[in-house]
């Protein structure tokens, strides 16, 4: 125990230093799971065999025993699931320009029964966001940048697991075979630490579903035929849909030709 109090001294002795190149500590337990806190202003207190870190925003606390190792780090791990879409919060600012092929980050508003997306490329501390892109684990890179608050961005986020125990919550969701958008929570229901979601007490709806406004996308309203989408086209799982004038394609994003196509 004094060996491993004394090299915490000395870890907290480097944090400013190393807090301008690598601004996350990441800890790893013996079961591979891992936790991330920014550096700035991180103190760390050992009681009862429990390691105790917190910043000027959150904390965690983890049993001695269940430490595998800790380490510096200047990016943070995402996984995109296999619907191609995942929510993500952080205390860290991240420059996502450098990821621009691999993945897009959108901010979001909400009205009706529409998630409307906005791409974004630089990401604020403590502020909640969508990722799109192809199923894998990334690495986003974290920025010491200072970056403007994001502006009618309607997502909110936690930086720790979070049992939701009042209606009006709404977490990123598949909602249909080839449709993902925010459902509405269920009381009880525990949203994971570094997620984002909407919360509104007053929406009436049981899901929003995701549309965006970036430019090269198109929303479509009318039956496939009558938009001239006669080409193969695919689902965010690549499964492939034929458009004809006797059946209509299930509400959804789509890819033809390196387009993206949403029917509502």
């Amino acid at each position: 125990m004094k060996q491993i109090a004394f090299l915490l001294m000395a870890l907290v002795g480097t944090l400013t230093a190393m807090a301008d190149s690598y601004p996350y500590l990441t800890f790893q337990t013996t079961d591979g799971s891992t936790g991330t806190l920014a550096v700035e202003d991180l103190k760390l207190t050992i009681s009862d065999g429990t390691l105790t870190a917190t910043n000027a925003v959150t904390g965690q606390t983890f049993a001695l025993s269940d430490l595998s190792k800790m380490f510096f780090a200047n990016r943070q791990s995402v996984t995109i699931p296999s619907n191609g879409w995942a929510s993500f919060y952080s205390d860290c600012t991240f420059d996502l320009s450098s990821l621009s092929s691999e993945l897009t980050a959108y901010t979001a508003t909400f009205s009706g029964e529409t998630a409307t997306l906005t791409t974004v490329s630089q990401v604020p501390a403590l502020t909640g966001f969508i990722l799109e892109g192809t199923a894998g684990t990334y690495e986003l890179p974290v920025s010491a940048a200072v970056v403007d608050a994001v502006t009618g961005n309607e997502l909110s986020g936690t930086l720790t697991d979070m049992t939701v125990d009042a209606g009006g919550y709404y977490a990123l969701k598949q909602l249909s075979d080839t449709s993902v958008g925010f459902a509405a929570v269920t009381s009880g229901v525990t949203i994971p630490a570094g997620k984002a979601y909407y919360v509104n007490s007053d929406a009436a709806v049981s899901a929003f579903y995701i549309q965006t406004d970036e430019t090269g996308i198109e929303v479509i309203g009318d039956s496939p035929a009558s938009q001239s989408l006669s080409d193969t086209l695919y689902d965010l799982q690549g499964r492939q849909f034929q458009p004809s004038a006797a059946s209509r394609l299930p509400k959804g994003v789509y890819i033809r030709g390196g387009k993206k196509y949403i029917f509502k």
